[in-house]
């Protein structure tokens, strides 16, 4: 998945969160910004936000993912 041309959802996700996660971001904040982040479905016919459409099991392992990532830094 892109986030925009030629910029992969993983590299942009991660250029938002890493540096702020030394500074112990907290579920809410990352459900905040996936909620800023559009996708299209269908072709564009539909535009939902990332956090719509990832399961919330994915949610909470990226959240404990930054955490972990956040106490080793």
């Amino acid at each position: 998945m892109n986030a925009a041309p030629g910029v992969k959802m993983s590299t942009a996700l991660a250029n938002q969160f890493g540096p702020q996660a030394k500074n112990g971001l907290k579920e809410a904040d990352i459900e905040a910004v996936m909620k800023k982040i559009p996708v299209k479905l269908g072709a564009g016919k539909k535009q939902v936000s990332l956090f719509e459409i990832t399961p919330s099991m994915c949610v909470g392992d990226l959240v404990k993912i930054i955490e972990d990532y956040g106490d080793r830094s």
